[in-house]
């Protein structure tokens, strides 16, 4: 029975670490996009 809990636990922990991980992929996909963003700014104001 406890072995059978630990594993819900790993479960749970592993796809809240999957959620973050893709928080992340997310994030890192919008500060590409304002970069790119702001380079094509930078070249249009020169």
């Amino acid at each position: 029975m406890s072995s059978l809990c630990s594993n819900r636990k790993l479960k749970v922990k592993s796809q809240k670490s999957k959620v973050i991980i893709e928080n992340i992929f997310d994030e890192l996909a919008t500060l590409e996009s304002r970069v790119e963003s702001q380079k094509s700014k930078i070249k249009s104001d020169n």
